[in-house]
């Protein structure tokens, strides 16, 4: 006689539906970066925002979500089959089913120089929100962002891009001046923003007032990343290095892995970058190739602009992007949120 195969089958049965609800969790782990620009004239009002904190509004992210997901089913190229999304979220290629657990976080820090050009001859905001897209991230850390300024059509340009790319935003006032004109920096976030506060630094006579802004990101349920965007003073040194330590000081203290960006003003051999390489690594230095140089944007010759991280966080990629707009090159990082674990984990029982 035959042995029983209800328990056996209940086993495997409980082991499938196990797998599927983890491969669910992995592929929802992360929304869309952004939106398809549309081209065209500028348009001076903001874009509709929900108010989230003081110097927190954002947009919805339903059809960024669905860009991401179809950026995630062209990652194989040609040389692998299209993945087939089933339910539970596993990946169908070829005769062999996986789980996806790709869980990058793409992340870009760039001085939009205000939507300028090069000549400060026009602004250019609906090109810079098309290279904005282009760069496809997740984060956008930006310095040079202007808010109801005169010289630039009065235009809440964090709520601008924002808007265009399908992103909530923080922006940060550095330099208010009358008619409630501001100057700061900004976070642009395919993820939602649920904390955001902004440091001044240091001041020293004869300088700008500069800022450190963090956000504080979602990526999953229970789980957030810090992102910190900053502006150093490009005239004298000195106030570089106290406003570096300023920052370290912050950026020391955070609970959660983090991604710092800036314009720094500051070679990487000065004593304000060795400064915040106490608290935090130097991206490139882990994943870049050549010199990293990001200054002027057309023919760089010196590296000022940077990304740093720490915490659990690895490093897939990095590189420098030219701006038609900007006299800076974006840099761009890819960081992995699970370093050590496999992208794909394929399931055993197949599909």
């Amino acid at each position: 006689m035959d042995e029983p195969k209800g328990p056996w089958l209940e086993a495997v049965g409980l082991v499938v539906i196990l797998t599927l609800a983890a491969g669910a969790f992995w592929v929802s782990l992360r929304p869309g970066p952004t939106e398809p620009v549309a081209t065209g004239t500028s348009s001076s009002s903001t874009p509709a925002a929900r108010p989230a904190q003081e110097v927190v509004t954002g947009g919805t992210l339903s059809a960024a979500e669905q860009r991401k997901q179809r950026r995630q089913e062209d990652r194989g190229g040609q040389a692998v089959p299209r993945p087939q999304r089933i339910p539970g979220g596993v990946l169908q290629r070829a005769e062999r089913c996986v789980i996806s657990t790709d869980s990058s976080l793409e992340v870009a820090s760039f001085n939009m120089r205000s939507g300028w050009n090069r000549d400060r001859s026009r602004l250019m905001l609906p090109t810079l929100a098309q290279e904005m897209a282009a760069l496809q991230v997740d984060v956008l850390l930006l310095q040079e962002v202007d808010k109801n300024r005169i010289n630039s059509g009065r235009v809440d340009q964090a709520a601008y891009l924002a808007g265009q790319l399908g992103m909530e935003y923080a922006f940060a006032t550095n330099v208010l001046r009358p008619g409630d004109s501001r100057y700061g920096t900004a976070v642009l976030s395919a993820y939602p923003i649920v904390e955001s506060a902004n440091t001044l630094l240091p001041r020293p006579g004869g300088t700008q007032q500069r800022g450190l802004l963090r956000a504080v990101l979602e990526i999953a349920p229970g789980r957030r990343v810090s992102v910190y965007t900053t502006h150093f003073e490009h005239t004298s040194e000195g106030a570089r290095i106290q406003q570096a330590r300023a920052a370290a000081q912050v950026i020391a203290q955070d609970p959660y892995p983090a991604v710092v960006g800036g314009d720094m003003n500051s070679r990487p051999a000065s004593t304000a970058m060795n400064t915040l390489r106490t608290v935090a690594t130097d991206t490139w230095a882990v994943g870049g190739e050549g010199a990293g140089l990001t200054h002027p944007s057309t023919s760089p010759r010196s590296r000022i602009d940077y990304l740093l991280h720490r915490g659990d966080l690895g490093v897939n990629a990095v590189t420098t992007f030219p701006s038609q707009v900007s006299d800076h090159r974006a840099v761009r990082a890819s960081y992995d949120l699970t370093p050590g674990a496999p992208d794909e984990i394929e399931l055993p029982f197949g599909c």
